[in-house]
């Protein structure tokens, strides 16, 4: 075929196709933040405190985009692990809830939105958890 009659492939494709060939970005990778995950002290009022899920106070890392909803998840699992090692039903149906800096943190934030809006500190961001009041 005569080099006259063929056509540029650049002139079927569409723009954005030749963008991402052209100029290949790699995707930015998922930072992690670093938090640590403890029992709530108790209050005046009421006595009871939950167990610790991990011992030594140790840290977590995770996705900073991670929402506490998965933090909720994350610790009512453990609990109700406890409560198998334990052979109780003690923790079978708990509701908890975080606390950043004695705010009840909503399910839908992610961890950076706690960090940057509730924490705001460079340190090591604390949460704790304690089971959702009736």
């Amino acid at each position: 075929m005569p080099v006259s009659n063929t056509i540029p492939f650049e002139k079927h494709l569409p723009s954005w196709v030749l963008e991402c060939v052209s100029n290949p970005v790699v995707p930015p990778r998922e930072e992690k933040l670093s938090f640590s995950l403890l029992p709530h002290p108790p209050e005046k009022d009421k006595s009871k405190t939950l167990p610790a899920i991990l011992p030594d106070n140790s840290m977590f890392t995770a996705n900073q985009t991670i929402a506490i909803l998965k933090v909720q998840s994350f610790v009512v699992n453990q609990l109700q692990e406890l409560d198998k090692k334990e052979n109780t039903t003690r923790f079978a149906n708990i509701e908890v809830e975080i606390i950043c800096k004695e705010a009840v943190v909503p399910p839908h934030h992610s961890l950076i939105t706690v960090q940057k809006c509730l924490w705001k500190n460079s340190k090591t961001m604390v949460l704790t958890y304690r089971e959702v009041s009736a």
